[in-house]
């Protein structure tokens, strides 16, 4: 009984572990490939469904001539495992022609001699066409050399990469790595390699270096290598992303001789050249420059330059500096530096942008010139007008004596007059007090009045530096037609004055503004010397003309002036008066345009000269 339970429970066993012809036809039949065993000549003896699908003659005429091939391959070879690949259609009802590969795998007895063999068929069609697509992607990537851990065998390469290399695709597949690499960089290259793949796998962008690979040709190229590490089912893969850099060496070489170029020749220029960054500071100062101020070039980056600039033009500097940075347009800057010598000089020095060809701004070049002769000049010549401006003003209050006497001696009788009736009245008894608070009043007044003749006289004989403020118009004319109320009455002229209200601030120096109202209105009174007396008549009228300037006129009833002669008036020393020295209407258009103004003149009907004085107003 005992022998016989274990007798069933081994068949039992055997029964699990060997399974049935009906579940290894299962399997056959089920197979997604065809399957087909054929005898020593190639006979099939036994096939799958998807054989019997693939393999009939009427589907596809070119399966037994390729059988054929297959048999003839083993046996020419003597491998026991050979592959072809052919098109044809699936099925009965296909039309589309798939991709097939056909595999023969031939045992062999233990003494050697072939025995039956398998035939497999495989469609393929599917995994063809995701390799074409893969490569499709592959070949649009950048260089790309893939390549076998174990071996260091390159097992594919995109086409960018034979260019670069200069091999075709069939001269690379197969070949160690090290047929792209230089000989002398190939054992830094497989150390860099080792200590890479030692490490845990990283993304691509943090894997990378800067090396050089050989052209088949034999020279050099520059590139940049991105390395990534792929589990595959073959193994290990190394996938390196190749940059050419020649084009970006070269540009790089260019770029140095374009900057050696250009500091050549800013060294051999008789000028101060700076250069300076995106960020304002100086970056480059020229031999010319370096020996001027007597300074290395280290003390002259950045903004240590402002230390040669003069204390008083120093924070002007810097701030003219900033607002041309700010704007990016061109400009100029003037102030004075320390020479070597330790002479502060002028310099004028020209700013303008530099900008790259993506049309980005990266900094400024500037040329300084030594202008120390010409500005001594400027204000040499400066200086004479001031004085010949001084000159005239006190030339015109000399022509005005006799009518100026004559109004200050009125205040001047008068407060002599008052001052003797005070003392009788202060003499009699009773002391009448009303009477004399009347007379000192008087007095006072008067006092006033002299005085503000003479504080207008001092105005104008004053000899000071231009000084610009905020002006109203009409209170300027009014002053100075005070101060020629005396001569009026000696030239028995009426002025009549019509001052727009409300007129906008003008800037300017109220000393030589008052200078040319005073030299106009004056050659206006001699203008109308022929005149008829109950006819002169000189006209001053202010007006605003635009959004931004406000315009005086002066107008009187004389003869006028020739035609060909309007714009000779004010040219220099030009006159139409016997004693005149033709000053005083050029001046008074120099004094003008200094306002960042304009004066002309023209003829009135039926008779006259109108002169017009446009001026700014503050907020322009």
């Amino acid at each position: 009984m005992k022998i016989s339970q274990t007798s069933r429970n081994r068949r039992e066993r055997r029964t699990i572990e060997k399974p049935s012809t009906n579940q290894v036809k299962d399997v056959w039949d089920i197979a997604p490939v065809g399957l087909a065993i054929l005898d020593r000549k190639g006979n099939i003896l036994q096939t799958n469904r998807n054989f019997r699908l693939f393999s009939t003659r009427d589907l596809n005429p070119y399966f037994r001539p390729t059988l054929k091939r297959l048999l003839r391959k083993a046996e020419k070879t003597g491998r026991n495992i050979v592959k072809m690949e052919l098109t044809g259609r699936r099925g009965l009802y296909s039309t589309r022609p798939d991709q097939w590969s056909i595999s023969l795998f031939r045992r062999r007895h233990p003494r050697g001699t072939p025995g039956n063999a398998i035939l497999m068929v495989e469609n393929i069609s599917e995994r063809k066409q995701l390799q074409h697509k893969v490569r499709q992607v592959f070949e649009t990537l950048p260089n790309i050399i893939v390549v076998s851990e174990k071996s260091r065998k390159i097992i594919r390469v995109s086409s960018r990469a034979e260019q670069l290399f200069g091999y075709a695709e069939a001269e690379l597949l197969g070949k160690r790595i090290e047929a792209v690499i230089p000989q002398q960089k190939q054992r830094s290259y497989l150390q860099r390699g080792s200590t890479r793949l030692s490490q845990p796998l990283k993304p691509l962008a943090e894997t990378s270096y800067i090396t050089v690979g050989v052209h088949k040709d034999g020279y050099d190229i520059p590139i940049e290598v991105w390395v990534n590490s792929v589990q595959t089912s073959d193994g290990l893969q190394i996938v390196a992303s190749i940059i050419d850099l020649s084009s970006l060496r070269k540009a790089e070489m260019q770029i140095k001789e374009g900057q050696e170029r250009f500091r050549v020749m800013a060294d051999a220029m008789p000028i101060i050249v700076f250069l300076t960054g995106a960020e304002r500071g100086c970056t480059y100062v020229n031999k010319e420059g370096l020996g001027f101020f007597g300074l290395p070039l280290e003390k002259m980056l950045e903004f240590g330059w402002a230390e040669v600039v003069h204390p008083e033009d120093r924070q002007k500097c810097l701030d003219e500096h900033r607002e041309i940075f700010e704007s990016r347009k061109t400009g100029t800057v003037e102030f004075r530096a320390r020479r070597l010598d330790g002479e502060y000089r002028w310099l004028l020095t020209a700013v303008r942008p530099m900008i790259d060809t993506n049309q980005k701004f990266i900094g400024y070049i500037m040329t300084s010139i030594d202008n120390t002769d010409t500005k001594s000049e400027q204000i040499n010549t400066h200086k004479s007008q001031m004085d010949l401006m001084h000159a005239r003003r006190v030339s015109a209050v000399g022509e005005l004596a006799s009518s100026l006497a004559h109004e200050l001696n009125q205040p001047l009788s008068a407060i002599l007059s008052n001052a003797q009736a005070a003392l009788r009245y202060l003499r009699a008894k009773p002391i009448d007090l009303q009477n004399v608070g009347e007379i000192l009043n008087d007095i006072v007044a008067d006092d006033k009045r002299a005085g503000m003749i003479i504080r207008r006289l001092r105005s104008l004989v004053k000899k000071q530096e231009m000084e610009i403020i905020a002006l109203n118009i009409n209170d300027l004319v009014e002053e100075v037609v005070a101060l020629l109320h005396g001569k009026s009455l000696e030239c028995e002229t009426r002025i009549q004055v019509n001052l727009s209200p409300n007129l906008p601030a003008v800037r300017g120096d109220s000393i030589q503004l008052q200078q040319v109202l005073l030299n106009i209105m004056v050659n206006g009174f001699e203008a109308m010397s022929e005149t008829p007396i109950d006819s002169r008549l000189l006209v001053v009228e202010t007006r605003q003309t635009g959004i931004a300037e406000v315009e005086i006129m002066i107008t009187d009833a004389g003869a006028g002036i020739p035609e060909n002669r309007l714009e000779q008036m004010f040219h220099p020393f030009f006159t139409t008066k016997k004693e005149g020295l033709g000053m005083g209407l050029s001046i008074a258009r120099t004094i003008i345009e200094a306002h960042k103004g304009s004066l002309w003149v023209e003829n009135c009907l039926p008779g006259g000269a109108k002169f017009h004085i446009a001026l700014p107003t503050s907020d322009a």
